[in-house]
């Protein structure tokens, strides 16, 4: 009978309306997920990307997956990592100085500044200037002038351990000491005159200056430069034949 035919007709239909359903809402809930999937790694690499802009080299990029966001997370995590190691490496250059490891005049001038700022008051200054150089540099090479110049900053570095010591340039050293007593600024200073004086290559002229009232470093620089020429002057009067 037609009403049969048409009972079967509407109920097939109805079938085909759920499953039709039933598979809209399969797709639409897997087209969800995956979207989520994507935008999810998608904005982590946007907020990376914008500490990086703002400067910071810390920021964490989640890698994973073998996906093409995968494959792009992991390449732009190894590559942050490059130049954090970059960077770091461009900051210890810019402090350091090549050849002895120690601070340069620059980073001298900013930490001593720093100190000053945060209202230190004493302070020992020393100025150090090797002997000799040019006599060995002209007659031994200049390798043999670089071992020397090493030799004074390593013996340098072992009297001043925790101390702000600088290579001012060619055979010029500065230690700056805050937080110690005169007595025991003293008797660093001795100690490297006695080591300066037993080295294998290095000797040096060695003056300083001590200041319980911070007023002007550049003046308490000047002060122990002077007193290291007068003791320099000394040196090359018992030495006419090892020139400057």
């Amino acid at each position: 009978p037609a009403s049969e035919i048409d009972v079967s007709r509407n109920s097939l239909a109805m079938q085909c309306l759920v499953i039709l359903f039933v598979v809209l809402l399969i797709a639409s809930i897997a087209g969800i997920h995956m979207v989520h999937r994507i935008t999810k790694p998608l904005r982590g690499l946007t907020e990376a990307a914008k500490q990086v802009a703002g400067g910071d080299w810390n920021a964490k990029i989640e890698a994973g997956g073998q996906d093409e966001v995968g494959v792009l997370a992991t390449t732009l995590q190894n590559t942050l990592e490059q130049l954090r190691h970059n960077v770091e490496v461009a900051n210890y250059m810019a402090d350091r100085d090549t050849l002895t490891g120690l601070y340069n005049r620059y980073y001298m001038t900013q930490f001593c500044g720093k100190h000053m700022m945060e209202g230190e008051k004493e302070a020992g200054v020393l100025y150090c200037d090797l002997n000799g150089l040019k006599y060995m540099n002209d007659h031994y090479g200049h390798a043999r002038g670089d071992q020397m110049i090493m030799e004074a900053a390593d013996q340098i570095r072992q009297c001043f351990p925790i101390d702000m010591c600088c290579r001012m340039g060619g055979d010029e050293f500065v230690v700056c000491v805050f937080g110690r007593s005169e007595k025991d600024f003293r008797k660093q200073v001795e100690e490297l005159r006695s080591k300066m004086c037993l080295g294998q290559l290095a000797s040096a002229s060695i003056g300083w200056c001590w200041c319980e009232e911070i007023e002007d470093f550049d003046a308490m620089m000047t002060e122990a430069e002077n007193a290291m020429y007068q003791e320099k002057q000394k040196f090359y009067e018992q030495h006419p034949k090892q020139k400057r």
